[in-house]
């Protein structure tokens, strides 16, 4: 095959391109060992990925993909973003969709935007450091008052995070997306966004660490450079997968100053005069044009006038909150992906409703002012993309508000579930406001425009339907929430079966009353944990015992780990003379929620109150060692200590408990 020719000589073939291929696919064995050692031991070292470092910032986490995370920054101040080239698995995937490409006649033209290009840093800001400046910024600023007429709207932050070292995991893939989600994922930051964008598309409009990366690389000494024996001959832009204009840059400024660039070095492999170097001098940010070679050329050129760059970032934002979190499956990357190929759509249909000719790639949407039948699929593809894009802006702007008037009610669901709460005028009426906005952010077949059957949304909606008046419409909600769980093929979730036995006891006239309503729910969901709970509980108030212990090992059973169920649970048992399976019910809750200081605590309790002070006393301790400051369990542990004659113990602990 015949090398391609430019400026009069053929280009040379990256001998930079195979190495790196074998680095990428070093990266990718490295990953699967990685994770066949958590499938193989239950627990390994945490994701090695940057989005880890979230966890990190946020919630004091320190974990190894903030470790590695923040080596990747330092490194890339001094040596430049080379990264991203050499380490990135998804600019693997997107090289491997490129070559693919590239063989079935397909060269990807670059989009080349000044605006979008900002993306990937606002999307860096957002997600690793606007939690920190809301807590330790915005709050002081405004003041009490102040943050909390905004939060609503803003969201809430943690207190100020204390870190401890969490390098190793026992749930490993609980940060990823399931893989009917991350394969269309991987594949649209492949070829889809290579297609359109270029070839490293995704890195340039939707990566938030390349935002990061990209003014790291502005201050960092190294970076590709020139010698005086360059001929501008264009062959380092040829091959260069970074969508860097490198001939222009190292005939303006004498080294490659765009930040997207990776450090590949292809175009060092290529250059056939060997003008083009790695090396380490000024950085970018104090680079200044060489003003009198650069005049003789035209500037560097963008495919949208900066009207056009203002317009379709709006069109590039609105497309990313609308797709962000679609029928729960998108997420926030895969939203910034598919916001950049639906933008790159809208705009070549725009233009082809503009322009005479218009093409993309070997596809000729329009020409001499007649629309081809590409050009008519490209503007259908904008047409469905576009309107999917507006469906989601208004589902998840009626969340977002509807959530933000319910957080600027103070009564809690708990109040809200008690008898004789009687909601104000002021109440019913912000109550309904925000329902009228949660109601459109809910599924189709709850009467809404979108998918949300979160657990969190119903239960807003069933506290804002009661505080209403319509106890009915609450329990309906909730019923739904339930027959949504059993159509999946999940468990009920706990939040909203305990929100429903609230309501069942609340509009029952009595304990009959009750026990028969949660008969019949036991009936239609079997795996009710509190309501078998309370069946039993009814059950021992008639002084059927047996019938007792059954329904209550049935709701056990149901969610074995539930904390406040086993201790329901356990409180119920020991009233019924069955002390030694209360024990084992609590051991089992406290296997699975070791650091509960709850569960360790009433295990201590019970297992004194069966004649094991010893294990009892290993119990609250273990409690204590937990929650140090919790006075009432440092009681519990000296009054142990004095059952068993450890008088100068007991005092210590007497002291800590009344400090």
């Amino acid at each position: 095959m015949s090398l391609p020719v430019l400026g009069g000589k053929a280009i040379r073939k990256s001998k930079m391109g195979p190495r790196r291929a074998a680095v990428l696919v070093a990266v990718h064995v490295v990953m699967a060992v990685h994770i066949l050692h958590w499938l193989v031991y239950g627990m390994t070292l945490s994701p090695v990925e940057p989005s880890e470092a979230m966890y990190t910032i946020n919630l004091g986490k320190v974990n190894t993909g903030f470790v590695f995370f923040a080596l990747a920054i330092v490194s890339t101040l001094v040596f430049g973003r080379y990264f991203c080239g050499w380490g990135c698995h998804v600019v693997g995937m997107q090289d491997l969709c490129a070559w693919a490409m590239k063989k079935a006649g397909v060269k990807p033209k670059p989009f080349r935007s000044r605006l979008l290009v900002w993306a990937p840093l606002v999307l860096a800001v957002y997600m690793f450091l606007w939690p920190t400046i809301k807590r330790e910024v915005i709050r002081p600023i405004v003041g009490t008052e102040g943050w909390k007429a905004i939060a609503p709207y803003v969201g809430e932050v943690g207190k100020r995070p204390e870190f401890q070292a969490a390098f190793l995991t026992e749930h490993f893939w609980e940060t990823f997306p399931p893989w009917y989600v991350a394969i269309p994922f991987l594949l649209l930051c492949g070829f889809a966004v290579v297609y359109f964008l270029g070839a490293k598309g995704f890195c340039t409009y939707g990566c938030p660490y390349g935002g990061f990366f990209g003014p790291a690389d502005r201050v960092a000494p190294g970076r590709i450079r020139v010698t005086d024996a360059c001929e501008h001959c264009g062959h380092c832009t040829a091959v260069c997968t970074s969508n860097v204009r490198v001939h222009e840059e190292v005939r303006d400024y004498g080294m490659v100053v765009d930040p997207g660039c990776m450090k590949c070095m292809d175009c060092v492999s290529v250059c056939p005069n060997e003008a083009l170097y790695f090396g380490f001098g000024k950085p970018a940010v104090v680079a200044r044009p060489r003003v009198a070679k650069a005049a003789k050329f035209k500037s560097r050129v963008y495919d949208l006038s900066w009207k056009e760059e203002v317009a379709y970032g709006v069109v590039f934002l609105g497309l990313v909150v609308g797709l962000r979190g679609m029928m729960g499956l998108v997420p926030l990357l895969m939203a910034m992906g598919m916001a950049g190929i639906g933008t790159y759509l809208i705009w070549k249909a725009v233009s082809i409703a503009r322009l005479p000719n218009v093409r993309v790639h070997g596809w000729q949407l329009r020409l001499k002012g007649r629309v081809r039948p590409a050009g008519w699929a490209v503007a259908g593809a904008a047409v469905v993309i576009g309107g999917v894009g507006a469906w989601g802006v208004a589902v998840n702007g009626s969340s977002w508000w509807g959530t933000a008037l319910d957080e600027r009610i103070e009564t809690p669901l708990d109040a809200v579930l008690t008898r004789g709460y009687k909601a104000s005028e002021a109440e019913k009426a912000a109550a309904k406001a925000a329902l009228g906005h949660l109601r459109i952010a809910g599924p189709v077949e709850a009467g809404g425009w979108g998918w949300d059957r979160s657990v969190d949304r119903t239960l807003r909606v069933v506290r804002l339907e009661a505080m209403a008046g319509n106890v009915e419409g609450a329990e309906g909600e909730l019923r739904a929430a339930l027959r949504w769980a059993k159509r999946d093929g999940r468990a009920s979730p706990s939040q909203v079966e305990d929100a429903l036995i609230r309501l069942v006891m609340l509009r029952s006239a009595d304990a009959a009353a009750a026990e028969k309503e949660l008969k019949a729910l036991t009936g239609e969901y079997q795996d009710l944990s509190s309501a078998w709970l309370w069946l039993g509980r009814f059950a021992g108030m008639r002084g059927a015992k047996d019938d007792a212990r059954e329904m209550i090992r049935r709701g056990v059973d149901s969610r074995p780990g539930d904390v406040r169920n086993g201790m329901f649970a356990a409180e119920m048992l020991v009233g019924l003379g069955e002390a030694g399976e209360a024990v084992a019910v609590v051991e089992r809750v406290v296997e699975r929620n070791p650091k509960s200081v709850q569960a360790r605590a009433r295990l201590g309790l019970l297992l004194a109150a069966t004649g094991r002070m010893e294990d009892g006393l290993r119990e609250m301790k273990a409690a204590a060692g937990l929650d140090p400051a919790n006075r009432e369990v440092a009681g519990h542990v000296a009054g142990m200590l004095r059952e068993l004659g450890r008088e100068a113990e007991a005092s210590e602990w007497e002291t800590r408990a009344n400090r």
